[in-house]
């Protein structure tokens, strides 16, 4: 933001929200001229709790309604071209987690269903056309990478497929959408933190020690190109070749 005056200056601290209940999850709009974020005027635990999207300007004025204001979502992210946001919906029915792509303009909405229904904390690729994120464990694996495009066609992407052992989560593209960086579990008997390059591959890896009790700790650093397994058996989903 060096350079920039939207409200925040370098070395200038302003309070954006305030009142009762939860702010959270912002996400800054491309050009920096406003923010995306989750609000509830209750607390977790409390009746009928559900945060919906908000958006407002940089320096926290005008915060209005983004989204559906009766459902269930989180973490927004927007998209590189400040078109469209995408978040994960809970259907508190039924548990399940999906991910939507809503079009800023005329608030038509775009469930992306082959990314299936225990998909979290999404992340956009640089040039817009993929969606990552991770998909919760199952009985054969724990949490693993994938990416899905972001018009919804086509298959889900293994960029890191989860084993009995390993899983990764909350994956996040670097700017120039070469590399993706995510945490893992079980590398090293502990938590890593993970960079890939945009196809997968895997590129270096920083582990932060074993694990010294029941807890594992969280490491950042399983990289790799698409299409390249870690050790163990094969993902629940295949692996495509193509590019990110």
């Amino acid at each position: 933001m060096a350079g920039r005056d939207h409200g925040c200056r370098r070395r200038r601290r302003a309070v954006l929200t305030g009142g009762s209940g939860i702010h959270e999850v912002p996400t800054w709009s491309p050009d920096g001229t406003w923010l995306a974020y989750g609000y509830s005027p209750d607390l977790p635990g409390d009746p009928g709790f559900r945060t919906t999207l908000w958006r407002m300007d940089a320096d926290g004025s005008n915060q209005r309604p983004l989204g559906d204001a009766t459902t269930f979502d989180v973490e927004p992210r927007i998209s590189p071209d400040g078109a469209s946001v995408v978040f994960q919906r809970f259907t508190e029915e039924t548990a399940v987690s999906t991910l939507v792509v809503r079009d800023l303009a005329t608030g038509q909405e775009l469930a992306l269903a082959a990314a299936g229904q225990n998909a979290t904390n999404p992340a956009w690729s640089a040039d817009g056309r993929w969606v990552a994120y991770n998909v919760g464990r199952t009985r054969e694996r724990r949490d693993q990478v994938e990416k899905v495009a972001a018009d919804g066609s086509g298959e889900p992407v293994v960029l890191f497929a989860g084993t009995d052992e390993v899983a990764g989560f909350k994956p996040v593209y670097s700017p120039d959408g070469e590399r993706i960086l995510f945490g893992c579990r079980g590398l090293d008997g502990g938590t890593t933190d993970a960079v890939r390059d945009g196809r997968g591959r895997r590129r270096r890896r920083h582990s932060r020690g074993r694990p010294g009790g029941p807890r594992e700790p969280l490491q950042l650093g399983c990289a790799s190109p698409v299409g390249v397994r870690p050790p163990g058996p094969a993902p629940a989903r295949a692996s495509a070749g193509s590019r990110a």
